[in-house]
């Protein structure tokens, strides 16, 4: 009997923590953001290419000219989430550089095994910036 009931707690405390452990949607654009930070501007963007599928990479200085050019990363604050259901996520940031911000979105997906990136796009045109057109990112 007491051998059943720990057995029980055992694989109790196991599927916990196999729980637990799954990777959450955040910590992909959370740990975008930390690359930005530490200045890997370039590992940044190479980290978000290999969360998705895709298949041609922005090239190395479109990104410098984007981050860089601008002044680099100072800061990024969520503007807008929606979810559609619990496994599709739309996000938008608009990401704080020295001379201009930036516009950051990313459409993020759970396809039952783990979180991947279906889309981002990063852009500094302040007039899509200005006339908010987050909505049809989304």
């Amino acid at each position: 009997m007491i051998r059943n009931v720990l057995l029980s707690l055992i694989l109790l405390f196991a599927s916990q923590l196999t729980y637990s452990s799954s990777p959450t949607y955040s910590e992909i654009p959370t740990r975008f953001f930390e690359l930005l930070k530490q200045g890997q501007t370039i590992e940044a963007f190479a980290f978000m290419n290999s969360q998705s599928n895709r298949t041609k990479e922005v090239p190395n200085s479109l990104i410098q000219t984007l981050v860089e050019g601008n002044g680099g990363y100072r800061f990024h604050e969520l503007l807008k989430q929606v979810d559609y259901g619990s496994n599709y996520i739309t996000q938008a940031y608009i990401v704080g550089m020295q001379s201009r911000p930036s516009l950051f979105t990313v459409k993020l997906y759970y396809n039952g095994e783990k979180w991947g990136v279906k889309e981002f796009n990063f852009t500094s045109d302040l007039d899509e910036i200005q006339m908010q057109k987050i909505e049809a990112r989304l």
